[in-house]
């Protein structure tokens, strides 16, 4: 890898290592077989298209749709700093959002996100 190449990563993804905080929501849908992940991939690329349309909160989607326990609070997983907290994609992907922004569809070991 060259220097560019890491420089130009690290210009990118500055937010993961800089000690950025952000607070996150997150809506998770379990996915461990490769139908279960297309069947969460399915339904949260449709549900972020709700969001996105804005004919529906995030707070509301999370509310509906999540299996996590955060369900409760609208998907809010609180501040994530850095790797770590969470699932790296996850993590990753809060971090370079913009505030109000929503992820696309992210896939982790435990299943399928939207941040």
């Amino acid at each position: 890898v060259s220097a560019e190449e890491l420089r130009s990563r690290f210009e990118r993804e500055r937010s993961v290592y800089d000690g950025t905080r952000v607070r996150a929501r997150h809506l998770f849908r379990k996915g461990t077989t490769a139908e279960e992940v297309a069947a969460a991939r399915e339904l949260l690329e449709r549900v972020r298209g709700e969001i996105v349309g804005g004919r529906m909160t995030f707070a509301a989607a999370a509310r509906e749709h999540s299996q996590a326990p955060t369900r409760a609070r609208e998907g809010d997983v609180g501040w994530v700093v850095g790797l770590g907290q969470l699932p790296e994609p996850v993590c990753r992907a809060a971090l370079v959002l913009m505030p109000g922004e929503v992820s696309p569809v992210v896939i982790s070991p435990l299943g399928v996100h939207l941040v």
